[in-house]
């Protein structure tokens, strides 16, 4: 009897190997087929605008703000401590020097005139009586009524009682003085500025009525620091810019420079001086003072923007650019140097040129040799009126 064919029973150590072999295989394969179908990130192109660099004059301009001051500027003060009877000016009234400007109580100053004058008359009644005496012992003298010694001895008498009424009527003088200072009068011609008081109001020595200012010519005074005086030279011109007179510019030129810092400040005080003819310019007012202090024509001018700031080496900072090839397609990196800041333009001094074609917007993504792609017609904006018109 012929048996029924054996077998073979499979070693499972040989399928699994067989089946681990079947799945690399179509691993590999289809890593193979997704590379292949997808883009290598690392080498996308970047999207970026350009525009051509251009030449052009920069300035560096200082800018501070300030006050307006008249030209002479006076404060008025009472020298007597009392109460104000009467105020004559208003502030915008133009005076004269000694026109009345207050009239200050005195009726205690009054007093004491009157009593100074008592005091006088009776020296001088005592100096005439003893003149007379003088007189008559000097004509005794010489019948022997009258002694040396008595002619000595009065003549003594009307010396002290010349210097007593000398002293008396120095005081005289001083009372009728301070009683005129009663009536407080103008120190200067000019317009009356401020008025502190009112009538009734207590006048004191260190309490001002009022001010009087001279505003044929105001000066203008900014505060600079330290650092930006070796840049500023008295004859500077200068653009004043006042906000009481809007839209006007005025220039002038720098009349004064202090030679002393302000060590609590350090800042140095600089004046400008302004005809003001038409007393437009307010004493007070605030003032914004421009000082071109360095200007570089047919420089290479940038968009602050453009430039890449770099990573800060031996306290100096530095910057980067891109340029765009000539193939439309790759970019270089340049290192730049930069000089005059002027809004939102910067002096480029050296890694530029003009005629290049300046990456200003991507230029964050870009290193050096990246592949780009210009957008938006960016290409074709050449000119800063090229990319204002699209």
């Amino acid at each position: 009897m012929t048996g029924a064919p054996t077998r073979a029973v499979p070693n499972p150590f040989t399928v699994c190997f067989r089946l681990l072999a079947v799945l690399v295989v179509a691993g590999v394969a289809g890593c193979s087929r997704g590379s292949a179908s997808e883009p290598d990130a690392g080498n996308a192109p970047v999207s970026i605008d350009v525009r051509a660099i251009q030449s052009r004059s920069i300035a560096r301009v200082l800018t501070y703000s300030g006050d307006v001051h008249g030209e002479v500027e006076v404060r008025v003060f009472s020298l007597i401590p009392d109460r104000i009877v009467s105020l004559e000016v208003e502030e915008g009234d133009t005076v004269e020097r000694d026109d009345l400007i207050a009239i200050v109580r005195s009726q205690s100053l009054g007093q004491g005139v009157q009593q100074a004058m008592g005091g006088l008359n009776a020296a001088r009644a005592q100096v005439d009586g003893l003149r007379d005496t003088l007189a008559r012992q000097q004509r005794l003298l010489s019948s022997g009524v009258v002694t040396q010694a008595q002619v000595d001895a009065t003549e003594i008498q009307l010396r002290a009682a010349e210097a007593q009424m000398a002293q008396l009527d120095a005081t005289v003088g001083s009372a009728r003085l301070r009683q005129a200072d009663a009536n407080v009068r103008a120190p200067i011609s000019g317009v009356i500025g401020q008025v502190f008081v009112d009538e009734g109001d207590l006048a004191a020595p260190q309490i001002p009525i009022c001010t009087v200012v001279q505003m044929d010519r105001v000066e203008v005074l900014i505060q600079v620091p330290e650092r930006d005086l070796g840049l500023i030279r008295p004859g500077m011109e200068a653009q004043v810019r006042i906000a009481s007179v809007p839209g006007e510019v005025f220039r002038a030129p720098v009349s004064r420079i202090s030679p002393v810092v302000d060590r609590l400040s350090r800042t140095a005080t600089l004046r400008i001086v302004l005809d003001n003819p038409d007393h437009r310019m307010m004493p007070g007012a605030l003032a914004d003072v421009s000082l071109e202090v360095e200007r570089h024509d047919d420089a290479v001018v940038v968009p602050q923007y453009a430039l890449v700031l770099n990573d800060r080496t031996d306290d100096e900072t530095t910057y980067r650019a891109y340029v765009l090839n000539a193939d439309d397609r790759t970019v270089d990196e340049r290192q730049v140097r930069v000089g005059i800041f002027e809004g939102d333009h910067v002096e480029v001094v050296s890694g530029l040129a003009a005629g290049e074609r300046l990456v200003v917007e991507g230029q964050h993504l870009l290193r050096r040799e990246s592949v780009v792609r210009v957008g938006g017609g960016a290409a074709a904006a050449t000119t800063p009126a090229a990319r204002a018109g699209r």
